[in-house]
């Protein structure tokens, strides 16, 4: 029977720790998942990354409100405090399809307003770079003072904004990703050709996963501790404990190289 419950538990485990990989994820099945809803639309052809998966399709023209690459979200799991989320980076797969030779340069932005016009913005300092007719890839953006600085504001004659970088991620209204080659700016150039993005997803960092996978094993083991006897005795409930804690902890090792 104690086979079985750790057997049992460490599968969960298992489950729970790669649902936790990410705190937040859009993969646009159905529609455009608050990002940019109106602008953008989802589409499903070959040229998704199966034949039968749905993304999300942006057709920048150059001109307002379709002058760029740029995609943002405000909804709650997208935002907040990225210090108690643990949030170190965003990660997706993009694929550029502009017909015109020209490459993006992605990074991402946070923000205490709805846009560069107003509040405090931090942007990546480095872009990533994404060649045209380069296929799908999947790239990782940090998000950490160390990789981000203060954008300039979009309103002609503007300030930067107050607020330090730890202030701003504290209290993150939006979130945007667009293609810029001045990392000073968190609005989008003007560009034309066609971006496919799938799979967007905000990243925690390791000990944050092990957190929340070990708090929510312990919460189902206690749970059941009523129902199985060899959960009732102290000693067994103790030994198993322990190894859920290593488990977690071996789970979501980091491992900095």
């Amino acid at each position: 029977m104690k086979k079985h419950i750790l057997a049992t538990l460490f599968t969960t485990g298992i489950i729970l720790t790669d649902s936790y990989a990410s705190i937040a994820l859009s993969s646009f099945t159905t529609d455009e998942e608050g990002w940019d809803t109106g602008k953008w639309t989802t589409e499903t052809s070959p040229n998704g990354l199966s034949e039968s998966n749905p993304y999300l399709r942006l057709n920048p023209n150059g001109i307002a409100p379709r002058r760029g690459v740029i995609m943002f979200n405000t909804a709650p799991d997208w935002t907040g405090n990225y210090a108690t989320k643990g949030v170190t980076a965003i990660r997706l797969h993009v694929r550029n399809q502009s017909t015109l030779g020209e490459s993006i340069y992605l990074r991402a932005a946070i923000g205490t307003t709805g846009n560069p016009m107003s509040g405090t913005w931090f942007a990546s300092s480095l872009s990533t770079i994404v060649d045209p007719s380069s296929g799908w890839q999947q790239i990782e953006i940090p998000i950490s003072e160390e990789t981000m600085i203060k954008s300039s504001s979009a309103m002609a004659g503007g300030t930067s904004g107050p607020d330090t970088f730890d202030q701003v991620y504290e209290n993150v209204f939006a979130l945007r990703i667009l293609s810029q080659r001045s990392r000073r700016s968190a609005i989008a150039e003007t560009s034309s050709g066609e971006v496919y993005i799938d799979n967007v997803q905000i990243i925690p960092e390791p000990q944050t996963i092990g957190i929340l996978t070990l708090s929510s094993l312990l919460l189902l083991l206690k749970r059941n501790k009523g129902t199985h006897p060899s959960l009732r005795s102290p000693r067994h409930y103790r030994l198993l404990t322990d190894k859920l804690d290593k488990f977690v902890g071996e789970y979501t090792k980091y491992d900095p190289t």
